[in-house]
């Protein structure tokens, strides 16, 4: 039967005490392994270093191991038969409507093999940024903005920008946003990002807010007579509750149109020509 005293706290504490006098004083020295000397097998560096035994490490340090093993890799993708024709302009052209993933899937191979032929070719690699800009955008720029531009178009460009500068959403980056009650400022915008900067209509969103004492159906059938789109594209329309008493229709009887074109490059070339002409 098993003695209690060996669970008590105080024996407990009491062993605790003479094993680490015990060990202070070196009784059990004979059980400590003395380290190893171990030459670093990497053979520009040839350190010594201290391991315990039973340790598999072969590198003095991380930067070591990193070398030999990315040298391995080098050889491996040099090798690799798949990239045998792969060249620097090959690469280069595309990489520019491409992401690394998507060429390394094409030839078969792993992501990292492509990096590795991009450092040997000394290819930039993109930004984070413009790696998100070209994974939204794969087919290029959704806009194209033209040049040698006749007196109707200049005239329409510099009251289009006015426009913008006077009632245009400036704060974000991404995002091109025109909002107002008058047709013809919105007819005016939208006349310029088809024609002059050519904006693939499909960028092109549109969105309504009015008052909740608004019909729905003649706001959203007035704004697409005079723009000359679907109903449909406006979506869902935002209604605001009046305030106090009364009505709004006199005021605002159809609302507010809300142009929209996101894209971080469209919005920087409009801030940018803003200002230059102003």
């Amino acid at each position: 039967m098993r003695n209690n005293s060996y669970s008590s706290l105080k024996y407990k504490k009491l062993q605790s005490e003479l094993m680490k006098k015990n060990w202070e004083n070196g009784v059990f020295n004979v059980l400590i392994k003395p380290a190893k000397e171990r030459i670093c097998k990497n053979i520009d560096c040839k350190c010594i270093f201290l391991v315990k035994p039973g340790n598999p490490k072969v590198y003095c340090s991380r930067s070591c191991a990193a070398h030999i093993n990315n040298q391995s890799s080098s050889r491996n993708s040099e090798k690799n038969p798949k990239l045998g024709d792969l060249t620097k302009e090959k690469l280069t052209s595309l990489y520019a409507s491409k992401s690394m993933n998507t060429i390394a899937n094409e030839f078969g191979v792993s992501p990292n093999s492509i990096v590795w032929k991009m450092h040997k070719f000394e290819i930039p690699r993109r930004s984070h940024s413009d790696a998100t800009y070209l994974h939204c955008n794969p087919n290029g720029n959704p806009f194209e903005i033209k040049d040698n531009l006749n007196p109707d178009e200049l005239f329409l460009k510099a009251l289009a920008l006015g426009i913008y500068w006077g009632e245009g959403e400036k704060l974000s980056s991404g995002r091109v946003v025109l909002t107002n009650t008058d047709p013809k400022m919105i007819t005016i915008f939208r006349k310029f990002l088809i024609n002059i900067c050519h904006v693939n209509t499909s960028k092109i969103h549109y969105s309504l807010i009015c008052f909740n004492d608004s019909n729905l159906d003649s706001v959203r059938n007035h704004w697409s007579n005079i723009l000359e789109i679907s109903p449909e594209r406006f979506g869902k329309i935002t209604q605001i509750p009046t305030q106090g008493k009364g009505t709004y229709k006199r005021k605002s009887q159809y609302g507010v149109c809300n142009i929209v074109v996101c894209n971080t490059k469209f919005k920087s070339w409009i801030m940018k020509e803003i200002t230059s002409l102003f």
